[in-house]
């Protein structure tokens, strides 16, 4: 009796032990999800730092590409001003080469 009444308690204390291992088991799981969880939200915080960040650089470069955009298309009328003066320039030389001439 002695002996079946031993191994019941080691049989109970196996399980508590058992228990016990699962338990901390779990409870390490819990801290480790816990700080996981903490670790993404600092993540997503510093991402969307750095996209506002990233979005308003992409902003100012958008308004100084617009500002070249602007400067050249300026430039290219002056420059076809030019180039017309310079034809009628020409023509006129001609003109006047070929009266010289006569």
């Amino acid at each position: 009796m002695f002996c079946c009444y031993a191994t019941y308690v080691f049989s109970v204390l196996i399980s508590v032990k058992n228990l016990f291992i699962s338990y901390s088991e779990l409870w390490n799981m819990i801290l480790q999800k816990s700080i996981m969880e903490k670790v993404y939200v600092d993540e997503c915080r510093k991402m969307k730092s750095q996209i506002a960040e990233l979005e308003q650089k992409l902003e100012v470069a958008t308004r100084s590409l617009n500002v070249a955009e602007s400067n050249l298309a300026v430039r290219n009328v002056e420059f076809d001003g030019l180039q017309n003066s310079l034809k009628e320039l020409d023509e006129l030389r001609e003109f006047k080469a070929v009266q010289d001439l006569q």
